[in-house]
């Protein structure tokens, strides 16, 4: 006992020091080298090499979590699951610690749990607090609810037309372990000020000891590897390591404003022990009936899911089917489906499958990989996948490389050193056997100076059929000195014709404020060329737009905040400007020339 007392004594120093400089990160009050932190880290705990693969539901989640910090010593198995942020076998060790230690008090300690890397918990540090009742004058069950607002107004004007406005607004009350309330409501460009085009909302309340949890309205299933049920973002291709594979958070209260990203209805879990039971039940039509104001066709959407942790992995069982209420000549309407899924993590080796079987079409689909460790530097992913044409994919999001709702099979393998990358990926399309694709992808971090940082990535697609080749080779140079830094990035593609695209960033990082400037220029004359490229936008809001034509944007972003003992005030304005004097884009252009300005006021508690 006096051991424990003198550990948690001796880390009290080290710890306000380190939790008070990671707080100031996640707040953004770091200059330096450092600033994107917030990239950094969401791009290494999702795999992901680039933001432009990132989906906006999934952005949005992470940019939640950096202003309301995930509790790891207050939270149950259920929320780590469902925050996203761990893997099985990490919720699992982490329970294991703190049952047998007590909480963890500094980002050091946790890096020794097994499964936590050091650049693991360095990047899941600016999404976690380590705030205990084992403080001296901290008590447990009496910390004050997380109560945060948000406002968004934008206004654009396309092509010399009237000013459009839209807006969304979001409030969210929570407490972990206790009750998580969420509201939010949007209203699109050319609606009228009465008329959202959608709107969510959820409670949920958890039981004592946090062994069951209820939620009612908006909510996200996520079992599995997708091929079951799966809601939400959708993984297309493989880039980082993390990216082979899904991880499952099972029942999660959904605060996203997009109607795929969730479900409407009631669900709840239980947890015993090693087991934990989940049900829940859903209603589409009504959902379809709530966005679009369509005539109303109820349909219900029941399911179950049965789980097994162990200390290593854990094996679940997940059905669902949907059928509707009333009478209808419909039949494709109502399907069902069952899988059976495992992960386990066995020295260091991450092992992972799922079988399903859609009971309507008698399809069944498969898909399983393993990633291993080589060294403290080399690692190695595999994965592969069968998916039937003909098998339903709704309410389902395996990774895939084609897109649509077709069937494929496919292989895919990964070699990792440090943060160098090199994955393969060779698809077969189920609908067509005589389709197929070969997607290589190289991602190569350079560190010349510690001022100065060059990251190199080129990917090839080949195909049998079609634009037979696609070369895309992308150059970002970043500069930075204290709070300033400036980014070059020069894209070139070649697939149907030519195509480039080039931008350079000023800005300025520091303090509790930010500015940022960029000027963007692109050439693209055909559709299928089309260059993605990803732009800094108020919290909440994903903006990748697809650059087509020949032109150049502009874009101003500044923020700021002000703090005051219990919250803060933050102010967000982004306006961008994009123009074809040269070329402009055609029938199939998803950005034609115009202004628009973004202002956004939030407000923690």
């Amino acid at each position: 006992m006096e051991r424990r007392w003198m550990a948690v004594l001796a880390a009290i120093a080290a710890l306000a020091a380190e939790e008070g400089e990671m707080q100031s990160q996640r707040r953004g009050s770091q200059s330096g080298p450092d600033a994107d932190w917030f990239a950094g880290a969401v791009l290494y705990l999702t795999g992901e090499t680039e933001l432009e693969n990132l989906d906006e539901e999934q952005l949005e989640h992470f940019s939640d979590m950096s202003r309301s910090p995930v509790r790891i010593n207050y939270c149950g198995r259920q929320e780590l699951s469902a925050s996203g942020l761990f893997s099985v076998y990490q919720v699992a060790s982490l329970m294991d610690y703190r049952s047998g230690n007590g909480d963890v008090l500094s980002f050091a300690e946790l890096s020794a749990l097994d499964g936590f890397s050091s650049a693991f918990v360095d990047a899941v540090s600016h999404f976690v607090s380590l705030e205990s009742s084992s403080f001296p004058g901290a008590r447990a069950g009496r910390m004050p609810p997380d109560i945060s607002s948000d406002t968004n107004i934008s206004l654009k004007s396309v092509e010399d037309k009237d000013v459009q406005l839209s807006s969304w607004h979001r409030l969210h009350i929570s407490r972990e372990g206790k009750y998580d309330i969420s509201l939010g409501a949007k209203k699109g460009y050319g609606e009228s000020i009465l008329n959202l085009s959608s709107y969510c909302g959820s409670v949920s309340f958890s039981g004592p000891r946090e062994r069951g949890r209820v939620v009612v309205g908006d909510y996200a299933l996520r079992f599995g590897q997708g091929l079951c049920l799966w809601s939400g973002f959708s993984v297309s291709g493989f880039s980082g390591q993390r990216s082979f594979s899904k991880r499952p958070t099972g029942i999660s209260p959904s605060r996203s404003l997009s109607p795929a990203a969730s479900h409407r209805g009631i669900a709840a879990d239980y947890e015993t022990g090693r087991f934990r039971l989940s049900a829940f039940s859903s209603f589409p039509g009504f959902r379809d009936w709530c966005e679009s104001g369509r005539p109303i066709s109820m349909s219900v959407m029941p399911g179950i899911n049965a789980a097994w942790f162990s200390s290593s992995g854990t094996v679940s069982l997940t059905t669902f089917c949907i059928f509707p209420t009333k009478s209808s000549n419909n039949t494709d309407s109502f399907f069902a489906r069952v899988s059976a899924d495992s992960r386990f993590c066995i020295k260091g080796i991450d092992i992972y499958g799922e079988a399903a079987f859609d009971c309507l079409t008698r399809k069944a689909s498969a898909a399983a990989g393993l990633s291993l460790p080589v060294n403290d530097d080399w690692s190695m992913s595999f994965a592969g996948r069968w998916i039937p044409g003909g098998y339903n994919l709704a309410c389902s999001s395996p990774v895939r490389a084609f897109s649509g709702k077709k069937g494929e099979s496919g292989v895919a393998a990964g070699l990792f050193y440090k943060k160098m990358s090199l994955t393969a990926d060779m698809a077969f399309n189920e609908s067509d056997p005589h389709r197929r694709q070969l997607k290589i992808l190289v991602d190569c971090p350079l560190e010349i100076s510690p001022a100065v940082r060059l990251q190199l990535r080129a990917t090839e697609r080949l195909r049998n059929y079609g634009s037979r080749t696609r070369t895309d080779i992308r150059a970002d140079l970043k500069w930075t000195c204290q709070a300033w830094q400036s980014v070059l990035r020069l894209n070139v593609l070649e697939c149907k014709s030519f195509s480039g695209l080039v931008y350079a960033e000023e800005g300025y990082c520091g303090g509790k404020g930010a500015v940022f400037l960029r000027s963007t220029f692109f050439i693209v004359d055909n559709w299928d060329d089309r260059i993605y490229s990803y732009e800094r936008d108020a919290p909440g809001t994903f903006n990748v737009p697809a650059y087509y034509g020949r032109g150049y944007a502009l874009s101003f972003v500044a923020r700021k905040r002000f703090e005051w003992r219990s919250g803060a005030l933050k102010l967000y304005f982004r306006t961008g400007y994009v123009s074809h004097p040269w070329r402009s884009p055609g029938k199939d252009g998803t950005r034609p020339s115009g202004l628009e300005a973004k202002f956004q006021l939030s407000v923690d508690f």
